[in-house]
């Protein structure tokens, strides 16, 4: 007979919430550096800490570890599709809305997440170069 792992409750809204707002108070402590202020144990003990904040239901440290980084995907995807979006329907509006935690949670990622950088055109630097070895000087 087969034994069947038994499935998770969803997350509530007011759940993601409590996480989103104890990850934009204590983001240092969650994305920092390891150190002798930032220990691996005090970062588990901070889950440990949202877990036992959620009085709805029990979830380990592991699982709210998990569901802040599946969060923080979502929100970096749902930015792009919103910058992308103008840019497809040719109209400068967007159609895709987010929800006040998610706007909280994108305030506080690092922009260059989303946007990606800004940099060198590759196709500009390799005409220059092709320029340069055909004896050809393009200004």
């Amino acid at each position: 007979m087969k034994v069947y792992k038994q499935r998770n409750t969803s997350w509530s809204h007011h759940e993601k919430h409590v996480l989103v707002d104890a990850f934009c108070v204590n983001r240092d402590i969650i994305e920092g550096k390891l150190t002798n202020k930032f220990t691996k144990k005090g970062k588990i003990d901070f889950f440990q800490q949202i877990t036992d904040s959620q009085s709805l239901t029990t979830r380990t440290a592991e699982q709210v570890k998990k569901k802040l980084s599946d969060l923080k995907t979502e929100v970096r995807k749902k930015r792009r599709e919103r910058l992308r979006d103008p840019k497809v329907t040719g109209e400068g509006t967007t159609t895709i809305i987010l929800t006040d935690w998610q706007e909280k949670l994108f305030s506080v990622l690092p922009k260059v997440t989303v946007e990606g950088f800004k940099g060198i055109d590759i196709f500009q630097t390799h005409d220059l170069d092709i320029a340069h070895r055909l004896g050809k000087d393009k200004d």
